[in-house]
C-alpha cells in the first residue's frame, strides 16, 4: 500500500493534526506491473504480455549445460607407497634396495630355497649320468658283437659306477695299513677315516656324502638312491660309525700300540673345545671335498 501524509491547517477543524490515508496498491509480480488503480491492474491482466508471462515456463537442458566435471591434477593426487615384496617370505620393504639385502644376507627361507634346488639338481645329474652310462654300455655291446679281427673279439671293460646309499658304503678297501694311518692321527684319526672312506677318489660310489655350504646347518646324504638334504646333527651319526670301526678293528687285531695312540684320543675328546675343534674341522674337510662330487 501506499501511504499519503496530509497536513491540515485549520486550527477549527483538524487542529493541526496529520493523518494517513491508505491507498490500495495493485502489483502483478510475473510482469513486474504495478499500479494504484484496480481498473488499471484489471486490463492489465487481460494484456499478451501478461497471459505469456503467466504460463509455465519448460526449460530444456542442452548437452553443453551438463556439469563440468573437473579432473585432479596428478600432483593433487594422495601418495602410494609402492611396497616390494620377498618372493620367498612374503616380507615388504619401503625399498628395493632393502628387499635385495634381505634376500641375500637374511632371508633364512631363501636358502633352504637354495639348497632344495641344490637337492633336485644333484639328483637330475645323478639321472643323467645313469642314463647316458647305460645308452654308451648298449652302443658298445653293439659294436663289439659286429666286430671281428681275425675270427677274435676284442673285448674291452666297461666300468660302471653307481652311487652307494650311505647305509650300504663299501669298506673292504681298508687295509691295515689304513686303519694305522688314522689311528696315529691321534685327534683326527676319526676324520682320516671319514675321508678314506667317502672322499677316496679310488673309491667314488662311496661318495655318498658332504657339505654344500659351510653357512647353513644342512648337509647332503645319499639315501634310497637319491640325494636327501639332512640335518648337520647327523653328523654324530658319521662320527660315531667311523670311531667304531677304529674301536673294532684295535679289539679284533690285538694291536697295544695303536690302542695306545686310541685311549689317548679318547682322553682329549671329553674336553668340550677339543671335541668342537675336532668336529669343525671334519666339515670343513666335508665341504672342500665337495668339488669331488658336484
Amino acid at each position: 500500500m501506499l501511504l499519503f501524509f496530509i497536513y491540515f491547517s485549520n486550527k477549527k477543524q483538524y487542529k493541526n493534526n496529520i493523518y494517513l490515508i491508505y491507498m490500495p496498491h495493485y502489483n502483478c509480480v510475473c510482469c513486474d506491473f504495478t499500479t494504484l488503480l484496480k481498473s488499471n491492474y484489471t486490463n492489465h491482466l487481460k494484456t499478451n504480455k501478461h497471459i505469456v508471462n503467466s504460463q509455465p515456463k519448460v526449460t530444456f537442458e542442452s548437452p553443453l549445460s551438463q556439469p563440468k566435471v573437473t579432473f585432479e591434477s596428478p600432483l593433487s593426487q594422495p601418495k602410494v607407497t609402492t611396497s616390494f615384496v620377498c618372493k620367498y617370505c612374503d616380507q615388504k620393504f619401503k625399498f628395493k634396495q632393502s628387499m635385495y639385502r634381505h634376500i641375500k644376507y637374511t632371508c633364512t627361507k631363501n636358502k633352504e630355497e637354495d639348497l632344495n634346488e641344490l637337492v633336485r639338481l644333484m639328483n637330475n645329474k645323478l639321472e643323467n649320468q645313469n642314463n647316458q652310462i647305460q645308452t654308451q654300455a648298449k652302443q658298445i655291446e653293439k659294436l663289439m658283437g659286429k666286430l671281428e679281427i681275425n675270427g677274435s673279439f676284442n673285448n674291452n671293460t666297461i666300468n660302471n659306477i653307481t652311487l652307494l646309499n650311505y647305509k650300504d658304503t663299501d669298506v673292504s678297501h681298508l687295509t691295515d695299513e689304513d686303519y694305522k694311518k688314522c689311528i696315529k692321527k691321534v685327534c683326527f684319526c676319526v676324520m682320516g677315516l671319514i675321508e678314506k672312506v667317502h672322499f677316496n677318489p679310488e673309491k667314488p660310489e662311496n661318495m655318498n656324502v658332504y657339505i654344500s655350504n659351510m653357512k647353513d646347518k644342512y648337509m647332503m646324504i645319499y639315501q634310497n638312491n637319491k640325494w636327501v638334504l639332512t640335518n648337520k646333527d647327523k653328523l654324530d651319526r658319521l662320527y660315531d660309525d667311523k670311531e667304531n670301526m677304529i674301536d673294532d678293528w684295535i679289539q679284533e687285531n690285538n694291536e697295544p700300540e695303536m690302542a695306545k695312540f686310541f685311549n689317548k684320543y679318547l682322553v682329549l675328546k671329553k674336553d668340550d673345545k677339543t671335541m668342537q675343534m675336532i668336529t669343525d674341522e671334519i666339515k670343513l674337510m666335508m665341504f672342500n671335498n665337495k668339488n669331488l662330487i658336484e
